[in-house]
């Protein structure tokens, strides 16, 4: 007798994280400028990635490319984890499910 064995694989779906509020254009503004760093016009882009948690926060924020000052990267996250709200990520059953997300903030003095 030949047995046959089938492997199934499960699929699981994870839908993203959405940004809250036109993509996150309000989590960090000018008024979040480290004075010191304005004082001394540094400029650059923080790159982070931070996990949105089930409630559509975020949370544990990690720099992945520093803009160069570490007052700068500081302040982008302390914004993003103190602003950031999403529409969280679901699987494949709509129940909302930790997801990182990445971007960046740019720190240009106008």
């Amino acid at each position: 007798m030949t047995r046959s064995v089938f492997r199934v694989a499960v699929l699981v779906v994870a839908l993203t994280a959405t940004p809250l509020h036109a993509g996150g254009k309000s989590w960090v503004t000018m008024d979040d400028y480290p004075a010191k760093a304005l004082r001394e016009h540094r400029e650059g882009t923080t790159y982070f990635t931070v996990t949105v948690g089930t409630d559509g926060r975020a949370k544990d924020c990690v720099i992945t490319k520093s803009s160069g000052s570490a007052d700068l990267d500081e302040a982008a996250c302390e914004m993003i984890v103190r602003r950031a709200r999403f529409d969280p990520a679901t699987d494949e059953h709509g129940k909302p499910v930790e997801m990182p997300y990445s971007n960046k903030v740019n720190w240009k003095i106008q």
